[in-house]
């Protein structure tokens, strides 16, 4: 899966990340193709959707495949790919009557997905931009087609979700809160084991492979020798009368 993933471990994690996505946006064009040969989902509809999506997370992929996001602060391009997802919902629920109100139930769960991943100004900013999309979308229709719409309905669903988002939001930043907490103990658990690990295989004074690093060493140098076959040498060296350096100068200086 390499030719997939790529090989450095940083872009692999990203790669893998954004084709689990795409794995979804995959199912939503085979349900679009059905949906139009059923009739329910316009042809012209269904090819433009797909496009976007295609463009869109192919643009997303190609960027992080590459390895071109590692050098921005979020090589996933979690906040790009947020609001890739919110101009997807938009435009379902503009030109998919039949869908409405299920997408501002996705819209919900777009925002549960990426929880931990954003903080708490990221998610509510988007929450607020959702309610603000799906409103203007909805005034354009009444406006534009007023037969395509129940406005009774519709308000009740977005008055529904202009109180739900901001609670996922609040939520979102509390678990993005956590996750950064646990985050940072985990890389102080991981420096506090370096420094055990350094203490233990150091002189404290010299800073040099000490007696127990060493026989470790010399034990593994000798099973590598008994697998291979090929003999290997170990050099002792004494300096005479350093003893009178310690003696003479201080032990740091010899």
């Amino acid at each position: 899966m390499a030719w997939l993933l790529g090989s450095v471990p940083s872009v692999r994690a990203a790669a893998k990340d954004v084709v689990t996505a795409i794995v979804t946006y995959v199912t939503a064009i085979i349900v679009l193709g059905i949906g139009s040969s059923l009739g329910v989902v316009h042809p012209w509809v269904a090819i433009g959707l797909s496009s976007f999506f295609l463009v869109a997370w192919g643009t997303i992929y190609a960027l992080v495949r590459s390895g071109w996001s590692q050098r921005l602060a979020e090589p996933h391009l979690t906040f790009v790919r947020m609001l890739i997802d919110l101009g997807a919902m938009t435009l379902a629920y503009a030109l998919i009557p039949v869908i409405r109100g299920a997408t501002l139930q996705l819209l919900c769960g777009m925002l549960a997905f990426y929880m931990g991943r954003l903080n708490q100004r990221q998610i509510l900013g988007t929450s607020l931009l959702a309610v603000s999309l799906m409103l203007a979308t909805l005034l354009g229709l009444w406006w534009w087609r007023p037969e395509t719409i129940v406005l009774r309905l519709e308000i009740m669903n977005l008055a529904m979700s202009s109180l739900l988002l901001p609670i996922a939001g609040f939520v979102g930043g509390e678990v993005y809160r956590i996750y950064q907490r646990g985050a940072a103990q985990r890389d102080q658990l991981k420096m506090t084991l370096q420094q055990l690990e350094h203490l233990s295989t150091r002189d404290s004074l010299t800073d040099v492979t000490n007696r127990r690093h060493m026989l470790d060493l010399m034990d593994g140098e000798l099973r590598r020798q008994q697998r291979g076959g090929k003999p290997f040498c170990l050099a002792l060296l004494d300096i005479d009368f350093f003893k009178l350096v310690n003696d003479t100068h201080g032990h740091p200086v010899g």
